[in-house]
């Protein structure tokens, strides 16, 4: 089961993911005990992105509070490598390698990105999207949304296999 896990998330993410202080960490460890990853696709130039950055991190310090349950994988489009520093800095959560356009470009055209920011929901467990409008979920469903990303997922299964392969 954890090598399904793992695999299904490593065909989005690769092996690693990038910490705090630009070391890599092995994507199963930074998954372990969280239920859904939020991809949030930004950058320091645009002037909401840095607003949406602060409420995303009370958002996340909220929502982790008893329990750490959801994680951020930043997906950036700065403009070159020392602004993805200057704006990773400010971040608590993971990221995707800067230098690794192959994987940003696979991510935002797995996920339609046309504007940023956006936030997309995956389920930790089996990669499948949860919600392609996370900023709406984090602004309408501020403490329970976690339940509300159960939801959806119920919803998406209940929807049959259909949806799931066209994913």
């Amino acid at each position: 089961e954890d090598f399904f896990f793992a695999s299904k998330m490593e065909d989005l993410l690769g092996n690693t993911v990038v910490t705090q202080g630009g070391t890599d960490m092995p994507l199963a460890e930074a998954l372990t005990g969280i239920k859904y990853v939020g991809f949030y696709f930004g950058a320091h130039w645009a002037p909401c992105c840095r607003r949406f950055t602060e409420t995303l991190k009370e958002d996340y310090e909220l929502i982790n509070g008893s329990s750490k349950q959801f994680e951020v994988v930043f997906v950036s489009k700065d403009g070159n490598q020392a602004a993805f520093d200057r704006n990773f800095a400010e971040m608590p959560w993971k990221a995707v390698k800067y230098d690794d356009e192959a994987r940003k470009k696979s991510l935002e055209q797995k996920y339609g990105i046309m504007e940023i920011p956006m936030l997309i929901i995956v389920k930790a467990e089996t990669g499948q999207q949860t919600s392609d409008n996370g900023i709406r979920d984090l602004q309408s469903h501020r403490g329970d949304v976690v339940e509300h990303w159960d939801k959806c997922g119920e919803a998406n299964e209940a929807a049959g296999a259909d949806g799931a392969a066209a994913q």
